[in-house]
């Protein structure tokens, strides 16, 4: 896919200063959905970087690992888990985003664990995603329409992830 990429003086909206590093990287295998998001991302000064494939996603890591991220979980030729992973590798401090059309408790609990700090439902709303990119630690979210709903026993996580939850993620289960 073609990258996109805003002006360097590109409007910023909203109440969040991105930083000295707006640079957003979105992997998603839906064309159109992914054309919408990066346009969004820009008008709210992100620098955005396009990727259609985990393949694609890995690469861009690679090459420059961003600021933002925003990674779509299934996508066709593997898993999303696999550009997070890429990115941790190269930089600790991206704040990454995991969208997906399919929640699941186990999924949640990985893209956790693997450094994303939350997880939306598709298709999900550009405002959504640029709140849960510069949410700040300890600050409540606005909208929760989007937030992924996982299923299963863990009912306390089905409101969206907690810093208690976020830590029992990140404690190793026995066995």
């Amino acid at each position: 896919s073609q990258v996109g990429k805003s002006a360097a003086g590109a409007q910023q909206t909203g109440s969040h200063d991105l930083g000295p590093d707006p640079s957003l990287l979105i992997v998603d295998d839906d064309a159109p959905f992914l054309r919408r998001l990066a346009r969004a991302m820009e008008s709210r000064g992100f620098v955005v970087e396009l990727a259609g494939s985990v393949a694609e996603g890995i690469a861009k890591a690679k090459e420059a690992a961003p600021a933002y991220a925003v990674v779509d979980l299934r996508l066709g030729d593997g898993t999303g888990l696999d550009v997070i992973e890429a990115i941790r590798e190269r930089r600790s401090d991206t704040r990454i985003i995991v969208l997906t059309g399919y929640g699941n408790i186990a999924t949640a609990v990985t893209a956790v664990k693997l450094g994303a700090l939350d997880y939306l439902a598709k298709p999900a709303d550009a405002d959504d995603v640029y709140l849960a990119l510069t949410q700040r630690p300890g600050e409540k979210r606005r909208s929760r329409r989007t937030r992924c709903r996982p299923t299963g026993s863990a009912g306390s996580i089905s409101s969206g992830f907690t810093r208690a939850a976020r830590e029992m993620f990140r404690k190793p289960h026995g066995g």
